[in-house]
């Protein structure tokens, strides 16, 4: 099989680009490299060409996995903040299925820390944190009159829930207001499963008439993991109301929240293991093509009244915890994965 040609422009253009990308064959084998591709891997594409993509140092295996995925399952997988050769960069493995390739491109890495990125995000929350904080003392006050009226359990319990929920948005705010920038306030361990069944408990309080049935498949095995209870439960919740948003003009639209221990896994920081994983899978449209290499860039959205906070929130909260927020998309099934370090055990 050859690749259809290319107008001269476009080949020209495919070559000169200042980015690595290539091209592989169903056997993971090398079709076509540009030149920047060639200085990546210093070599030539004539001595590569043919070649398989583990024949070459060991240092690339994840791509090779990555690319090995994304052939079997004949879709586009993306990968952000890959360490490779001591350089962080931001993966995409689109699957061509007219020609039967896969196409790999190699893209500076767009860092989750706090930096001039994550600046329009910080200054929205310390405003937020700062407007929140008469309102939020009014709805708590309300909610401990309504509990303590007596003679209905129903709306006592209901109450309960409201002032648990503002206290953790109080939590949140003064992580935002206190510094300035998203911080951890406490570190213990937790169990990861609990965090995901009250994130999907407060996501189906907040959703009562929504169409968009939500599932659970957790590990129950799954070991301890170590953070704040309050950032992660919101990072899941973000990710999960992100999902419910996504898939409901679905036709049967359906998210489920998985967790899982994947040992494969690294932190590109520390190197260190993150093994415990939760997915958030929808079956929405998928992310327009557009909007994946930015998804976590504040004030990124696609959602039409969205501020594009929420994933520049979570990828900040999984920065935090040393652990990985990255996501697969292809239309009728995306993927969002935090994957966390296991608590450390006493010696």
């Amino acid at each position: 099989m050859s690749i259809s040609p290319l107008p001269a422009i476009a080949a020209s253009a495919a070559e000169l680009h200042p980015e690595p990308f290539w091209i592989l064959d169903r056997e993971v084998r090398f079709v076509w490299l540009n030149m920047a591709a060639q200085e990546w891997f210093g070599r030539s594409e004539r001595a590569l060409r043919g070649k398989p993509l583990s024949s070459l140092d060991r240092d690339i295996q994840e791509i090779h996995d990555l690319a090995e995925r994304a052939i079997e399952e004949e879709r586009t997988v993306v990968a952000r903040q890959i360490r490779l050769r001591s350089r962080l960069v931001d993966l995409h493995l689109r699957w061509l299925a007219d020609e039967d390739y896969l196409l790999v491109c190699l893209l500076p890495g767009t860092p989750n820390e706090a930096s001039s990125d994550h600046g329009p995000a910080l200054g929205f929350g310390r405003m937020l944190a700062h407007e929140l904080k008469n309102p939020l003392a009014s709805i708590r006050g309300a909610a401990q009159l309504i509990r303590n009226c007596g003679g209905d359990p129903e709306g006592a319990e209901m109450a309960r829930l409201i002032i648990d929920d503002v206290d953790r948005i109080a939590r949140l705010a003064d992580h935002w207001s206190g510094v300035g920038d998203i911080t951890l306030k406490s570190q213990q361990a937790l169990n990861i499963n609990q965090v995901v069944m009250a994130a999907i408990e407060r996501i189906k309080r907040a959703n009562p008439e929504t169409l968009v049935r939500v599932f659970d498949d957790l590990d129950p095995s799954l070991p301890l993991g170590s953070g704040d209870a309050d950032l992660l439960g919101q990072l899941v919740i973000n990710l999960i109301q992100n999902a419910v948003d996504a898939c409901e003009t679905a036709e049967s639209p359906r998210v489920i929240v998985r967790t899982s221990y994947t040992g494969a896994k690294r932190g590109k920081r520390s190197g260190n293991p993150v093994p415990l994983s939760i997915s958030v899978v929808d079956n929405g449209a998928g992310i327009p093509a557009s909007l994946q290499p930015n998804v976590f860039t504040p004030f990124v959205t696609s959602k039409p009244a969205g501020e594009g906070l929420g994933l520049a929130f979570c990828a900040r909260i999984a920065e935090l915890h040393s652990g990985i927020l990255d996501f697969e998309t292809r239309p009728g099934l995306t993927v969002f994965s935090l994957h966390l370090p296991q608590e450390a055990l006493e010696s």
